[in-house]
């Protein structure tokens, strides 16, 4: 059997198998029942939150919740800015891509900042790897 497809369906597999434990999982952290990683995650929450200066017992105002959207959303636009305009020379770049100019680098991490994902260079040919993940990160807002 071609190995491709023995991938496909290893993969598949691991997929289904791995589906209602973590699901399992994920209903617990959203009902704020016990789970068996608590004593891994609970001490780095509490760090996290000691270095935010964010108290885990109130709960956040509308404010409060504007100021991280934009706060982290501003982290990743500059982020993304530094990485999209400094490729040539950063890592994960084996293709040799050039370095984006600054408007096209502006237009780009605004859109996918924003989520509008308006794109005016040529997919991989035009982004390095470091690039594509600094820009496929998980969209909070």
């Amino acid at each position: 059997m071609n190995t491709e497809i023995l991938g496909i369906i290893f993969m598949y597999g691991l997929v289904v198998a791995l589906a209602i434990p973590l699901g399992r999982y994920i209903g617990k952290i959203f009902n704020d029942e016990n789970t068996w990683l608590d004593p891994i995650f609970n001490p780095l929450d509490k760090v996290f939150y000691k270095i935010s200066g964010i108290d885990s017992q109130q709960p956040m105002t509308w404010k409060q919740h504007l100021v991280a959207l934009l706060t982290i959303n501003g982290v990743w636009f500059l982020i993304s800015m530094f990485v999209l305009t400094n490729m040539s020379w950063l890592p994960l770049n084996p293709d040799g891509n050039p370095s984006m100019t600054g408007d096209l680098a502006f237009n780009t991490s605004v859109s996918f900042v924003t989520n509008t994902n308006l794109q005016h260079y040529s997919g991989e040919s035009g982004l390095s790897y470091l690039g594509q993940l600094v820009l496929s990160r998980p969209k909070i807002g």
